[in-house]
């Protein structure tokens, strides 16, 4: 590659000091340069101190230019003409070392500093990302060592996941809290609350179930899930506890409970009015989310994440807790009726 060099040397015919007297040029006749006469028509008079005027005369076919006689800058020509003028030029190995090397292809920064990323594709079916990147924080702590001033972050969905986790431990509890709470105010009494809590256990048995059916691992959506089923369990414990304290107080005022064992027939009462409505109550859920899990779209494989822990703890919770419950509520309302019975023969004998 070569480089042109312009010369040095001015334009022929200015005067490169700027301070002659004037030039002239002829065209058409070749007559040589004269001074303008000061009445001429066409001519031009002087503009300031020092500068140039041009005058034409038409009459023999000529056109001559001048300058005062007061001196001062002639007609200047385009200073590009300079690089247009034919010069000297080198090579670029002269003046410059070209090298081709490659090299980043932009320079990122974060928090004022250079940061290069790593990106990790991790397939979720094959391993959990949790586990994943606490084995690979393990290996880099032993195998890398860290220039002073440098440091690593784990970012990306694990960020978002260790976030979450740690944002968990304080909103669980919480909930939960609230819940029973709410459950003993709707409820009026600790062991219905309690009868309905128990149904939480059953429904993540079986999210835990399907999940590892699926060979789904943990992440954000499951956990999404795990929290959605959660609250339909309870929901789903609500109703037959309801359904079983109806049953139960109705044969009371009836007086249908002479003694404890009088409780089964009351419950199984209760139980079997209660199976229609909580079967209702899991199919609409389950049926809605079950084509998540052979959905194959974009986005497909957060869905059914997402919806498999409400599928699988549904479908249990129905059946365990249609089981549990039941046999739960009869232990209590028997132990409850054969104290009341045993408080009537002691408060007969006190009057007497």
């Amino acid at each position: 590659i070569l480089i042109p060099v312009p010369i040095s040397e001015s334009i022929a015919g200015v005067d490169p000091t700027g301070a002659g007297a004037g030039t002239s040029a002829s065209m058409g006749g070749g007559s040589s340069p004269s001074r303008a006469p000061s009445g001429s028509m066409g001519s031009m008079g002087a503009m300031g101190s020092g500068a140039a005027s041009r005058g034409m005369q038409m009459g023999s076919g000529q056109a001559t230019a001048s300058a005062p006689m007061g001196g001062g800058s002639v007609f200047a020509a385009d200073p590009s003409e300079r690089w247009r003028k034919p010069g000297a030029v080198v090579p670029l190995g002269v003046i410059a070392d070209i090298r081709v090397v490659t090299g980043p292809p932009m320079i990122k920064d974060e928090n004022g500093l250079l940061v290069g990323y790593v990106f990790a594709d991790i397939d979720s079916s094959e391993r959990d990302l949790g586990g994943w990147v606490r084995d690979a924080k393990a290996l880099v702590a032993k195998q890398v060592t860290l220039a002073p001033g440098s440091r690593i972050e784990w970012t990306g969905q694990y960020e978002f996941m260790a976030e979450m986790e740690e944002r968990m431990k304080y909103v669980l509890p919480l909930t939960l809290a609230l819940i029973v709470v709410l459950l003993f105010l709707s409820m009026k009494g600790w062991p219905q609350t309690f009868l309905v809590l128990m149904s939480l256990p059953f429904a993540i048995a079986g999210s835990v179930w399907l999940l590892a059916a699926l060979g789904y691992n943990l992440s954000t959506a499951v956990w999404v899930g795990l929290i959605a089923v959660g609250g339909v369990a309870a929901q789903t414990g609500i109703i037959i506890v309801v359904y079983l304290d109806e049953a139960f107080h109705r044969a009371r005022r009836e007086g249908r409970l002479g003694k404890p064992e009088d409780v089964d027939a009351v419950v199984v009462e209760g139980a079997s009015r209660n199976a229609r409505p909580m079967v209702m109550t899991v199919a609409t859920t389950v049926l809605g989310l079950m084509p998540l899990l052979w959905e194959g779209g974009v986005g497909a494989d957060i869905s059914a994440r997402t919806a498999a822990p409400v599928v699988g703890g549904l479908w249990s919770c129905m059946f365990l807790t249609l089981l549990v419950i039941p046999a739960a509520y009869t232990i209590w309302r028997r132990w409850q009726v054969r104290l009341e019975l045993a408080a009537v023969p002691a408060a007969e004998g006190s009057a007497a």
